[in-house]
C-alpha cells in the first residue's frame, strides 16, 4: 500500500504546500466576499462547504477589483440566494478533510517513535484536534442573543436567523403548551401537517421574506416620516396625516386592494373642503380649543361679517378661505379710524392664524404627494380575511432580504388555519407583529411568528447596565451587565456581572456581553444584550492549543539540552 501513486501523493509534502496555499486563498476570497455577502452566507459558502460556487467567486472577485479601481455592480441577494451555482473551488471543509488525511498519512508512511520526537507528535496531535475541533463546533454549535431591559426576567433566548410559528396555549395556571412550526417549513408555501399540531394543518399562501404588513394609517405614518417638510406634530403635513388617519379609521368597510386605497385618498381630498365662512371658523374655534374665548368669537364674527358683505356667503376652498382672512387685516388697516398699532398687530396675528389654518386644510398636495407615495410602495395583497393583524393591515410591503449582521429579516406568511377539516380563516402573521389569540381546538391558543427560542436551565434578570464611550464620541468603549442568575432546579440564586471577555458558563452555554451601537445609546431607554453560545465542543480549541504549546516547548527544550551537552562534551 505504501509503494501506490495515490499513497505516495497522499503523503507528499507537495499536498501540504498545495493545500495550505488553497487555503490562503480562501481565507482571502471569504473575506472580500464578506461585503456582498454578508458574513454569514461568506462563512456558510466558502468555509463550511467543500467547494465554493461561482457566484461566491464572482462576490469575492468583484470586491477585489474594487481595490485597484473598478465598480462593479454588486450582486443581488436574490442572485446570491437562489441563482444556480457551480462549484469551480475547494472549499474550507476539504482542504481541512485533504489536509489532515495527508499529515495522518505521513505519520503513517514515516514516523517512527523516539522519545526525542515528542514534541513533533503533541504538536501535530494538537493540529488535528484543532481542525477536528472546528469540524465540531460548526456541526454542533448553536447561537442566538438574549435582550433585557433592566427588571426584564427571561429563560430563553432567539436566534438570529432563524423563525418559527408558535403555538401558546395553557395548561394550568402555572406552565404552557408551545407548539412550533420552523420558519424553513413556511417558506415552500406548502401544506404543513405535523403530529405535534394534532388535528391542525397550516396551508401557506405567502409568504415574504422580509416585509412589513401595511394598512392605510400606517402608511400615512410612514409618508409623513419620509416629508422633509415634517418638523414637528403642527406642521401641515402631519395636521394632514393626523385626519387622514382619523378620516380613514372611520371607514366601514376599510379598503382592501391598493385601488379602494387610492379612492379613499381621493374622496378624502373632496370631503368638507367647501364651507361656509362660520363653518371655517367654527372648525377653527373648535380645534384650537378657543371656543369660549370672547376676543375669538367676536373677531370670528367680525370675519364672517366682512365676507358676507363681500357676497361670498356661499361655500368657500380653504384657499378662498384664507384670502379673505387676508383681505379683511387689509380692510382693518386703512380703515378711517383703524386700531392702536398694538391691537392692529395682535389682530393681524390672530386673523393670519387663522388664514394658515384654513390653507393648511387645502389637501391638494398632500392627496398627489400621499398617492404618488402608495404608488412607489408596490403594495402586495396579503389574502389574509381573519384576525387583528389582517384587518388593520391589509397589504403587505416587501422589503429587500437582508444579508447584513447588524440587521435582520422579519418574515410575514399568509396562513389559513384548518382544525379538523373546518377551516378557521386566512390569518396574516409577522415577526414585527404581536400574538393573535385564535380559539383551535376549543382553547384559546396565543400564535405568532417569533424568532426561534432557545430555553435554558436558568432565569436571567438584569439589575443594572453600564457603558462606556470614549471621550468626547459616541463609539463604545465598555459594557457590563449586572445580573440576576437563578437556576432553573433548586440551586441558590446569585449576582453575576457580565462584561467583555467575562462571561457566564452555565450548563454547556456561555453569555457573552454583546456591544451596543451608537443608535442603541442613544435610546432613552437602554437595553443589554447577551450573545449566547452553546457549543458542547468548547474545550477542545483550548487543549489544542495547550498540546501544540507542550509540544513546541518540550521539541525546544529537547534541541537546547543536547546542545548544551554537546558543547560541554567539547
Amino acid at each position: 500500500m505504501r509503494n501506490t501513486k495515490l499513497f505516495k501523493a497522499l503523503t507528499s509534502l507537495k499536498l501540504t504546500v498545495t493545500t495550505l496555499s488553497l487555503s490562503m486563498v480562501v481565507v482571502f476570497l471569504g473575506t472580500m466576499a464578506q461585503e456582498n455577502m454578508g458574513l454569514k452566507m461568506a462563512v456558510d459558502r466558502y468555509f463550511k462547504s467543500f467547494f465554493i460556487d461561482h457566484i461566491a467567486i464572482e462576490a469575492a472577485w468583484n470586491k477585489t477589483t474594487q481595490l485597484f479601481g473598478s465598480t462593479p455592480d454588486p450582486l443581488t441577494p436574490e442572485e446570491l440566494r437562489h441563482a444556480k451555482r457551480w462549484p469551480v473551488f475547494p472549499g474550507g471543509y476539504l482542504l481541512g478533510t485533504v489536509l489532515l488525511v495527508n499529515l495522518l498519512s505521513a505519520y503513517y508512511a514515516r514516523f517512527k517513535w523516539t522519545w526525542s520526537k515528542l514534541g513533533i507528535l503533541a504538536t501535530h496531535v494538537g493540529i488535528v484536534m484543532l481542525l477536528v475541533g472546528q469540524l465540531l463546533t460548526d456541526l454542533l454549535s448553536v447561537e442566538s442573543f438574549l435582550s433585557l431591559r433592566v427588571g426584564d426576567r427571561k429563560n430563553y433566548s432567539e436566534s438570529f436567523d432563524y423563525t418559527e410559528l408558535a403555538f401558546v396555549s395553557s395548561l394550568n395556571s402555572k406552565s404552557n403548551q408551545v407548539m412550533s412550526v420552523p420558519g424553513w417549513k413556511l417558506r415552500q408555501n406548502k401544506k404543513i401537517a405535523d403530529p405535534t399540531l394534532g388535528n391542525l394543518e397550516l396551508k401557506v399562501n405567502q409568504y415574504w421574506v422580509n416585509g412589513v404588513p401595511q394598512g392605510p394609517r400606517s402608511l400615512a405614518d410612514a409618508f409623513k416620516l419620509r416629508q422633509p417638510s415634517h418638523h414637528g406634530e403642527d406642521s401641515p403635513v402631519a395636521m394632514a396625516v393626523d385626519e387622514f388617519k382619523a378620516f380613514a379609521r372611520d371607514q366601514d368597510p376599510p379598503p382592501r386592494t391598493v385601488k379602494d386605497l387610492k379612492a379613499l385618498i381621493d374622496d378624502f381630498g373632496r370631503v368638507d373642503r367647501r364651507l361656509t365662512a362660520a363653518e371655517w371658523l367654527g372648525i377653527y374655534q373648535n380645534q384650537r380649543g378657543q371656543g369660549g374665548d370672547f376676543v375669538i368669537r367676536m373677531i370670528t364674527g367680525q370675519i364672517a361679517e366682512f365676507i358676507a358683505t363681500r357676497g361670498k356667503e356661499g361655500p368657500l376652498t380653504p384657499r378662498e378661505m384664507a384670502n379673505e382672512c387676508r383681505r379683511f387685516v387689509e380692510a382693518l388697516k386703512h380703515r378711517e379710524n383703524p386700531p392702536d398699532e398694538n391691537v392692529l398687530r395682535n389682530l393681524t396675528s390672530l386673523i393670519n392664524d387663522v388664514a394658515a389654518f384654513c390653507q393648511q386644510r387645502d389637501m391638494t398636495r398632500f392627496v398627489r404627494d400621499f398617492s404618488a407615495f402608495v404608488e412607489d410602495k408596490k403594495l402586495q395583497p396579503s389574502g389574509a380575511d381573519s384576525g387583528l393583524i389582517a384587518k388593520r393591515y391589509p397589504w403587505v410591503e416587501e422589503s429587500p432580504e437582508s444579508l447584513s449582521m447588524d440587521s435582520r429579516n422579519l418574515p410575514v406568511a399568509s396562513v389559513e388555519l384548518v382544525d379538523n377539516g373546518k377551516s378557521l380563516g386566512t390569518y396574516l402573521f409577522s415577526a414585527r407583529m404581536i400574538s393573535q389569540e385564535i380559539e383551535i381546538g376549543g382553547k384559546d391558543t396565543k400564535v405568532s411568528l417569533r424568532p426561534k427560542r432557545h430555553y435554558h436551565n436558568l432565569y436571567m434578570t438584569l439589575i443594572k447596565l453600564q457603558f462606556e464611550k470614549y471621550r468626547g464620541t459616541d463609539i463604545p468603549k465598555n459594557f457590563e451587565s449586572r445580573t440576576l442568575v437563578e437556576p432553573s432546579n433548586s440551586g441558590a440564586p446569585r449576582v453575576v456581572d457580565i462584561y467583555m471577555n467575562h462571561p457566564l458558563r452555565y450548563e454547556g452555554d456561555t453569555f457573552y456581553q454583546y456591544q451596543m451601537d451608537s443608535d442603541q445609546m442613544r435610546q432613552a431607554s437602554r437595553s443589554s444584550a447577551f450573545q449566547v453560545v452553546e457549543n458542547p465542543n468548547w474545550l477542545t480549541p483550548y487543549l489544542g492549543c495547550l498540546i501544540v504549546a507542550f509540544g513546541l516547548i518540550y521539541q525546544f527544550m529537547a534541541h537546547l539540552v543536547g546542545f548544551v551537552k554537546k558543547r560541554k562534551a567539547a
